[in-house]
């Protein structure tokens, strides 16, 4: 996938250079969000390219000294990679544990210049039409590659990012243009592809994926089974839930693997 992509963005790209993420010094009064706003603008001066508008999206990662002095540094992500722990038991779970707050003990302050602890914290501050969720279930513990196989649930629609986005009170856009969707306008996102991984490790095994896609005839929206040369009409979301998720969730060693989530247009109130 990663290989496509990459291909993607190199034959669709109408500007010559690869944008580079950078440390922004925050300036006085203004927000993350306008942060990653002015980092983003800088990113698409050198890349314009089919992935960047419709699977880009932004991290923003603070860190804050208890002297005051705050280090922002924007990165873009094309990929969300959730590491799955022990504890994990859904796709809220790993979301949570990816975007939290974490201490550091030994930061060196540039402002102060002393080493002592920080918190730093990560969140999302651009969210693309698509969002692409690879779930981490390979982990090498002593030489030797481990999967796992643990089950973790989602819903398959109705998934709400705002709680992973930049705190409300860091969401002034100052002399930005809030237009576009991406930034903090909706935050509601459904899942309408699922890739599943069956065998034990990252180099072998086999994948097949369920796709939602509008029936040819109704229109409405319907869920197939992609297995090699074999397709499958499964149903409609309720039926899929109903009669399909549970084994999609987890079946032996056949667990999902990468999920693929598009914006909701009409946002529920």
């Amino acid at each position: 996938m990663h290989v496509v992509f990459t291909a993607m963005d190199s034959e669709t790209n109408r500007r010559p250079k690869r944008g580079q993420s950078a440390k922004l010094d925050p300036k006085k009064n203004q927000s993350l969000q306008e942060a990653v706003i002015r980092d983003w603008n800088h990113y698409r001066e050198t890349s314009d390219t089919i992935v960047d508008r419709y699977f880009r999206g932004m991290e923003v990662v603070r860190t804050l000294c208890k002297c005051g002095m705050a280090q922002v540094t924007v990165n873009p992500f094309l990929f969300l990679s959730l590491a799955i722990t022990e504890s994990t038991r859904t796709l809220n779970d790993l979301l949570q544990l990816n975007y939290r707050s974490e201490i550091l003990d030994s930061y060196k302050c540039d402002g102060c210049s002393a080493t002592g602890t920080s918190t730093r914290t990560t969140w999302i501050g651009r969210l693309p039409e698509v969002i692409i969720i690879q779930l981490l279930r390979f982990r090498v513990e002593d030489k030797v590659t481990k999967k796992m196989t643990q089950r973790i649930e989602f819903a398959i629609e109705e998934l709400d990012f705002e709680p992973f986005y930049i705190p409300t009170n860091e969401r002034s856009f100052g002399t930005e243009s809030p237009e576009d969707s991406a930034w903090g306008q909706r935050f509601k996102y459904r899942i309408y592809g699922i890739v599943v991984h069956m065998g034990n490790t990252a180099d072998s095994g086999h994948y097949w994926s369920f796709v939602r896609r509008a029936d040819p005839e109704k229109g409405t929206p319907v869920w197939y089974e992609f297995n090699d040369a074999r397709v499958r009409r499964l149903g409609t979301d309720s039926e899929f839930t109903k009669r399909y998720l549970r084994d999609v969730w987890k079946n032996g060693d056949r667990v999902p693997y990468v999920l693929f989530l598009q914006r909701v247009k009409e946002q529920s109130k």
